[in-house]
Order: structure tokens, then sequence, then C-alpha cells
């Protein structure tokens, strides 16, 4: 890796360096996609959903930093994960990688979480330690992890699917681990812009229907549970990677 921004180099980005490919990310449309394409963690809608008034999760607040101890409704809650998601993006922008092999590293791939996440909540690049309503028990999340990444590893040394599919079967992996407590659409999502740069599909090449499906969330939502589940059950990918690049 070249040694580029404040001077990370290999060595450094395996411990606080996460690489180039996301652009800053608007504060209204957060990508995330924990159950449905351009969803926030919380909600089926389609793009960011005003929360208004609605008071943030009680249980949760014990886990933001000090610096956000202070936040009341949700709408600040996001608005102050959104900037912490673009500073991330920046971080990509000015530290790039230049080999697939760099970014698929369990240690990068926690820091880049705990910049996304680090500024609001002091779980960010941490493991998930407790059991969810998805995900796979926590002892086992390491080693499904290492799994996912070595497959994807060799499914690009040995051209197994083309680049976009690649891209969709690790995020898709990466989300049904779910390896953070939160956040992982948001993070499985940049991962897979940042690997499709990689493997030369431009910048951010997945939008998740972003485009395709405004004014028809209803229709895309419908199409991408089906093509989840075509995925899933019968390892056929090709709908949801084109849901992925629409």
């Amino acid at each position: 890796m070249s040694q580029t921004g404040d001077g990370f180099g290999a060595n450094q980005h395996r411990s606080e360096g996460v690489g180039k490919g996301a652009k800053s990310l608007p504060d209204d449309k957060t990508p995330n996609s924990e159950a449905t394409p351009g969803s926030l963690d919380r909600e089926w809608d389609l793009h960011y959903t005003q929360f208004g008034e609605t008071p943030i999760d009680e249980d949760a607040r014990e886990f933001l930093t000090p610096a956000f101890r202070d936040i009341v409704t949700k709408d600040e809650l996001n608005f102050a994960e959104s900037n912490n998601i673009a500073t991330a993006a920046e971080w990509l922008e000015a530290n790039p990688f230049l080999a697939h092999g760099e970014l698929l590293d369990q240690t990068v791939l926690r820091m880049l979480h705990r910049r996304m996440f680090g500024e609001v909540w002091t779980w960010a690049g941490q493991i998930r330690e407790r059991e969810t309503n998805m995900g796979v028990d926590p002892h086992q999340i390491v080693i499904q992890w290492e799994d996912a990444l070595r497959d994807a590893n060799w499914q690009i040394a040995n051209s197994t699917y083309e680049p976009a599919e690649i891209c969709v079967r690790l995020h898709r992996r990466m989300l049904a681990i779910h390896c953070f407590p939160n956040g992982n659409g948001r993070h499985a999502r940049i991962v897979a812009n940042e690997l499709g740069r990689l493997l030369g599909l431009g910048d951010n090449p997945f939008t998740w229907g972003s485009e395709a499906g405004r004014g028809h969330e209803e229709k895309l939502r419908r199409e991408y549970l089906d093509a989840l589940h075509l995925a899933d059950s019968e390892g056929d990918f090709a709908p949801l990677v084109s849901i992925a690049l629409s």
C-alpha cells in the first residue's frame, strides 16, 4: 500500500487505515441494508426516514460516547451518525488500498467500523457479544467472518464469479453473520463498494435500487425479498446483483 494522507503505510493501515473508494455519504441517505436495500438499521424504508421528535431508546443511551450523551431524538442521532460516516468516507478517500487482500482483513474492517461509528458509539469496532434475532452465535463470528473473507479472496483469485457477484456475496455473508452490535448494513455496503472499486467496477458501484426504486419502494422491497430468498435458498445471486447495481 502506498503511503498517503497522514503517512500510514501498510503496517499502520492494518491497525488504523481503511482505504479509498467511498465518497461522502449524504446526510439524508445513510446507506445500510440490514434487512432491505437502502434502509436504515431500524427501518424498512428505502430512503431516510424523518423521525421527528421520537426519543432514542434509553437502553441504547448508555453506549453513546460522552460527546453525544445529550442526544435526545432519533433524528439527532441519525445526524450524528451520518456526520461520523462522512468522516470515515473522507478517510477512505485519502488512504487508498492497492489490492483487495489489504481490505479483506478483519482487523482493517473492524477499524473501518470504528471510524464509521466511533465518534458516537462506544461499541464501534467491537465484535458483537450478545445473541440477537439475526446473525450467528457470537462465538462463531470471528470464525465465520474469516471463512467469508477467505472465500472472497479465493473467488477473486479464481474468477469464480463476476466481480459484482463476489462483492454482493460477501455483503450478504457479512450481514448474515452480523459481526457488530449495530451498523452492519452500512458497514457491509461500504466494504462492498470498496471491494468493487478494487475489482474495477468504479467508485460506489452499488446503489441497491436507490435510483430505480425511487417512487416504487414497496415494489423494490418485494423484489429484494424475493431475490434474497433465491440467493439464500438456491445460491442464485443474479437477481440480487441486479438490484444492487440498479
